[in-house]
């Protein structure tokens, strides 16, 4: 039986976000997104249904009740969105935190990629966290399995530039131009 989204909205009215995963309701583990593929037919339609089950995991209140929240910052939207979804095994919250610290971030990304993640959408919680169809720029970045880079060596780095962030009297730097420089060497035995 698919989630009847509705009865889930405490909101007469509500425009929402949500990610449609395929999941093994034996085991709750998601499945492989190509696997909602096998859904996109024409005939057999109920019995696609049944072999590849989704649930819903909310994370975006645009709209609830006669409100915008399209220019409420981020954390606010999230709290309207809390209040609004009544969860259940097929409808829920997307899993998030509120972190400044690298190594939870890193803790709660490889925790989302065990559970079957791609990976993680980090949102803004400053004020000016407003919501922006389409344009990611700093509010929203994707951070995935497959642009996570680890090198194997450290580097020497000089900073040769610096651009100056917004708040100039704080001295918070911004942006830095660094060369590195390859030193190569051999080594012989005599």
């Amino acid at each position: 039986m698919e989630p009847c989204t509705r009865a889930h909205v405490n909101a007469e009215e509500a425009i929402l976000e949500c990610e449609c995963v395929a999941v093994d309701m034996d085991t709750g583990e998601m499945r492989p997104f190509q696997e909602l593929m096998h859904r996109r037919r024409k005939y057999e339609i109920e019995k696609a249904i049944e072999d590849y089950p989704v649930s819903l995991f909310m994370f975006e209140a645009l709209y609830v009740d006669g409100k915008d929240l399209t220019l409420e910052p981020y954390p606010l939207r999230r709290k309207v969105l809390e209040k609004t979804i009544k969860e259940s095994d097929r409808v829920k919250l997307a899993n998030s935190i509120v972190t400044g610290k690298v190594s939870e971030l890193e803790k709660f990304f490889l925790e989302a990629i065990e559970n079957g993640c791609e990976g993680l959408v980090c949102k803004s919680i400053a004020e000016d966290s407003v919501y922006q169809a389409g344009a990611r720029g700093w509010l929203w970045i994707k951070y995935k399995r497959d642009y996570k880079s680890e090198m194997t060596d450290t580097v020497d780095l000089v900073v040769v530039g610096v651009f100056m962030g917004e708040e100039r009297g704080l001295g918070v730097m911004g942006l830095f131009f660094l060369r590195l420089t390859i030193l190569r060497a051999t080594v012989s035995r005599r």
